[in-house]
């Protein structure tokens, strides 16, 4: 890298903190949530600024020792600049405690790839990794990023969605984030025909292989996913799962962060851990105090277990 390149870089990281701090001061004064016409202002914001940032960003980018294309050739997505300085810190490095040498790991909605990277760096040569992601775009960019990382003995991509039956869907393509088989805010007026089906059934097709841990985030389908797979939390006692909790999306999908916990509860998951600040809630008990939160934090990942 030349002088001039240093610079650039060094712009550019000043033009992310500057985001950063504008964008939580924002969010602490709940503009964000003020809509225009259909879409909340933070929807309109973050993919202009998004854009913005991106434009100067190499490809690929290094991340956790990783390397990660990250420009889809339509155009969609910005996932670069929210990679490249360390990424949901707080999953990353529960990563290390989880999924380790060995490991059978399933990334549901694995976008592009960071956090099937992750695993596959964590399990080793000895583990596996299955990474499904129905999205035509962010799965050429998934099995680039596999590729690039000499990775392919250790993950399998599928082109599919993980819902609660076998079939096709449509899917709403994603503009900054990812694809779903519902309409989100950030979804664009593109929609793509895509497989779907079930872990239950994906997993009886593989012989059912022991699986130790999950990570679920797909745009509200979260409630459908875990309904596909009953037969195979009952037999891997002991998994962990990764699940986002986006009261606002599953809403879209017409569930609600009550159902989810709820559903939780009865595949056997009875206590849920706040992965921001590693507090703890007991599913069914606590499941009120764990939806106020969501909805006051708009969106959450959690750690469930048995």
């Amino acid at each position: 890298m030349n002088y001039i390149q240093q610079i650039d870089w060094q712009l550019w990281k000043l033009a992310l903190r500057a985001y950063n701090f504008i964008a939580s001061i924002i969010s602490k004064t709940k503009i964000s949530k003020v809509r225009v016409g259909q879409r909340y202002l933070g929807h309109i914001i973050y993919p202009l600024a998004m854009k913005l940032l991106c434009y100067t960003l190499p490809e690929p980018i290094e991340t956790s020792r990783m390397l990660m294309y990250h420009r889809t050739l339509d155009g969609r997505g910005q996932s670069g600049c929210i990679y490249v300085f360390g990424y949901e810190p707080e999953v990353s490095s529960l990563f290390k405690q989880i999924v380790r040498q060995g490991t059978t790991f399933v990334d549901v909605g694995a976008y592009i790839g960071y956090y099937t990277l992750l695993a596959a760096k964590c399990v080793g040569i000895e583990g596996k990794v299955y990474a499904f992601e129905p999205d035509p775009s962010y799965y050429a960019l998934l099995v680039k990023n596999i590729e690039a990382n000499n990775l392919g003995k250790i993950v399998e991509p599928f082109n599919q969605a993980i819902g609660d039956t076998r079939g096709k869907t449509t899917l709403y393509l994603g503009r900054s984030t990812g694809s779903g088989l519902f309409k989100t805010p950030d979804a664009t007026d593109k929609t793509s025909m895509a497989d779907v089906v079930s872990l239950d059934v994906f997993f009886e097709n593989q012989g059912w292989p022991a699986v130790q841990a999950i990570k679920m985030d797909i745009e509200g389908s979260e409630a459908l996913a875990l309904e596909g797979m009953r037969q195979l939390v009952k037999r891997n006692p002991g998994i962990k799962l990764i699940i986002e909790l986006n009261p606002t999306y599953l809403n879209i999908a017409g569930k609600t962060p009550e159902g989810l916990l709820t559903l939780l509860g009865e595949l056997g998951f009875q206590r849920a851990w706040v992965l921001l600040d590693k507090k703890s809630y007991k599913i069914p008990q606590d499941i009120p105090g764990l939806v106020a939160r969501g909805r006051r934090q708009l969106y959450m990942n959690l750690l469930c277990e048995q």
